[in-house]
């Protein structure tokens, strides 16, 4: 499937995924979302850096993995302001790659000055599904960095321009990273 928007979220007491639209649910959402009878749509599941404060129920994360609504991992990543500290994350992190790596699911990512570990990461998993960086809004040359090394770039409404020309349209993905009640194609159709 093509999706015009490869991040989104739920709104309050959302469970359904409009088509075209990949919503990311948080483990909390997942045992909401999945659960439901005649559910529509397709989902990412992942531990947020912000929330790997909190323990993780790891088999229960691997069966929401399982789902056959959930085509991928994600939102998940380091943040260097805020979550745990940071090799806490990186643990965390590295436990979702592999569940990743194990399914071929493809990863959007949720890094916030946190490059340098993610490129290192990146080098020691090897995955033919995509990993993304969501919501990016660097410089060219951290985005010919990370195109570089494997890793696919996804913008949302706000972005660097420049970076938009050196992304080739393969590696390129849209994204709202917005509730789905909210209008989500802002790229148009």
């Amino acid at each position: 499937m093509t999706y015009k928007d490869i991040h989104a979220h739920l709104a309050p007491g959302g469970v359904d995924a409009p088509e075209g639209v990949l919503v990311s649910l948080t483990p909390d959402e997942a045992r909401r979302v999945l659960s439901r009878p005649g559910l529509r749509g397709h989902f990412t599941v992942g531990i947020h850096p912000w929330d790997t404060v909190r323990p993780v129920d790891w088999d229960e994360f691997t069966r929401f993995l399982d789902h056959p609504a959930v085509v991928g991992v994600g939102e998940c990543g380091l943040d260097k302001l805020r979550g745990a500290p940071l090799p806490v994350q990186e643990e965390i992190l590295v436990r979702q790659l592999r569940l990743a790596a194990d399914r071929n699911l493809p990863v959007i990512l949720h890094i916030v000055k946190a490059f340098d570990i993610l490129l290192r990461l990146r080098g020691q998993f090897q995955s033919s599904a995509p990993w993304i960086v969501h919501g990016f809004r660097g410089n060219p040359q951290l985005a010919q960095q990370l195109l570089r090394a494997g890793i696919d770039i996804s913008l949302g409404p706000r972005y660097n321009p420049a970076t938009l020309a050196v992304i080739p349209p393969s590696r390129l993905y849209r994204e709202s990273d917005a509730p789905v009640s909210a209008e989500t194609n802002f790229w148009g159709s």
